[in-house]
């Protein structure tokens, strides 16, 4: 897709330019990351997500493992699994910190978001 734009003699030079640039760092991290950030991408579009391997008949058991690569990095890295409130002398501090401690302990984001149904792709995710 990314070489029909460039070679498309009807878009404009700059967005060649910036086409060209986008291919090579995607390129650069794709060598660095064994294609990861390209399935991790993929999963965390709403108008894609896993249903983008199932619909292009990707094997079951990569999308499984895939899944439980995206499940153990959000796990690892950017899950909260720290529920301990620290009390503040500021109300508003301990407010907060008793609303996310319960939206946290509540369920998890990523379970969340693999059960919700995909997005149209049509859908302006800044106007949600």
């Amino acid at each position: 897709m990314l070489n029909t734009i460039i070679a498309d003699e009807n878009t404009l030079e700059e967005i060649k330019n910036a086409v060209t640039k986008v291919k090579k760092k995607v390129l650069d991290y794709y060598l660095t990351s064994n294609g990861r950030v390209y399935t991790i991408v993929t999963i965390m579009d709403s108008c894609l997500k896993l249903q983008y391997f199932k619909e292009n008949k990707w094997k079951s058991t990569f999308i499984s493992q895939i899944k439980a690569e995206v499940t153990e990095i959000w796990n690892s890295i950017y899950k909260n699994n720290n529920l301990d409130i620290v009390s503040s002398d500021n109300a508003y501090d301990d407010l907060f910190s008793y609303v996310f401690r319960k939206r946290k302990a509540k369920s998890d984001e990523l379970v969340s978001y693999f059960k919700e149904l995909i997005i149209s792709n049509k859908t302006d995710v800044l106007l949600w």
